[in-house]
């Protein structure tokens, strides 16, 4: 079965000459493909990621993945549903495992854009339209990332996160959804980028470390649109067309747009790695008058919704088990990893302006040691 999906996969495409090589906090990526115009896009994008290392040093972790471009397969009769997450709607993965023990692979299906993805120990496969789907090929590579972080340790968390002063803040949301805009207002205010929807966490001595991936933010058009920062993502006109529809409406609008960090705020503004500072969970709500207010909070199992996260069905433990639909993440390993780490609680209405303020007065006044 192996060797008959790497086959079909591949097709009849043939490799380009051209390799893309890129090196990210012990994690080393190679990457080939049969189209020059896909290996360049992937290499603009990580571009803004890749940091500097000796020439000796070598990744802790490398692998090579194969994307071909294709448009004439489709594996799903292969394939059984992945189930959604709690409030998702809609079909989005299908899988089928082949279970060899450490060598266990499987291949997933994304219904709504027809790519494949092929996954074992040391074989990594994308087929597919993958020039109109490049950013499910960078997820792909993220997912091999997570992987390598969860075997060592890390612990996977559903969270935006900001760099001030060499330290991280973490925004979780319990309700009223924003993270990533929040994170946004105080990048603008001096911060370095960590992450946008995925943060992992690892306790280190008296510390907890927190790691971001190569992701840029993908943001709502109600985020673009009162933030000067950012409208240069979309046409004035398409502008002007958001403005225009109802506050609920524009706020609850699903069109993602990639905010490439670099590009909009400057050189140096990317940080994946640092000490957790603090944690906010968001807490607010849309259609109270209340004030916004930030209040220290003691962590407990009432938060855990707001930060745990399914490991997802690209995760491989290190003995060829992959993630399955009912496995669930570990709630001891949220409450003892932030044990010692300040938590605050935002609540109130939901004003941005109030809850960036509130955060740079509060949340990087706490002692680490």
């Amino acid at each position: 079965m192996s060797l008959e999906l790497d086959q079909t996969l591949r097709g009849a495409s043939r490799l380009s000459d051209q390799t893309l090589r890129w090196e990210l906090a012990g994690f080393g990526l190679t990457l080939r493909s049969n189209s020059d115009a896909l290996l360049l896009r992937i290499a603009e994008y990580l571009q803004g990621f890749a940091l500097t290392s000796s020439a000796s040093a070598k990744p802790a972790h490398t692998l090579e993945i194969e994307a071909y471009e294709r448009h004439d397969l489709d594996l799903s009769a292969l394939t059984k549903e992945w189930p959604r997450e709690a409030g998702k709607r809609g079909r989005k993965d299908t899988y089928r495992d082949v279970p060899k023990g450490a060598d266990s692979e499987r291949l997933i299906y994304k219904v709504r854009t027809g790519m494949h993805f092929l996954q074992r120990p040391g074989s990594r496969i994308a087929a597919g339209p993958c020039l109109a789907n490049d950013n499910q090929l960078i997820n792909f590579i993220n997912a091999q990332w997570m992987s390598a972080l969860q075997q060592q340790g890390w612990l996977i968390g559903h969270a935006s996160a900001v760099v001030r002063e060499q330290r991280a803040l973490a925004i979780a949301g319990l309700s009223g959804g924003g993270k990533s805009t929040l994170m946004l207002k105080l990048l603008a205010h001096g911060g370095q980028f960590m992450s946008n929807d995925r943060l992992f966490m690892h306790r280190q001595g008296s510390q907890v470390a927190a790691q971001g991936i190569a992701k840029w933010p993908r943001i709502n058009p109600g985020t673009i649109v009162h933030d000067q920062q950012l409208q240069s993502l979309i046409p004035e006109a398409e502008r002007r067309r958001f403005l225009a529809l109802p506050v609920e409406q524009l706020r609850q609008l699903e069109q993602k747009y990639d905010a490439p960090i670099p590009q909009l705020y400057g050189d140096g503004r990317v940080c994946l790695n640092a000490p957790l500072g603090a944690l906010v969970v968001l807490n607010w709500d849309a259609g109270t008058t209340q004030a916004t207010r930030l209040k220290p909070i003691e962590w407990s199992e009432r938060y855990l919704p707001a930060l745990m996260k399914s490991s997802g069905p690209f995760y491989q433990r290190t003995d060829g088990r992959f993630w399955r639909p009912d496995d669930i993440p570990a709630k001891q390993s949220y409450l003892d990893v932030l044990r010692d780490v300040p938590v605050f609680e935002l609540s109130g209405r939901i004003d941005f302006e109030a809850a960036t303020e509130l955060c740079l007065a509060q949340c990087w006044d706490t002692d680490l040691a």
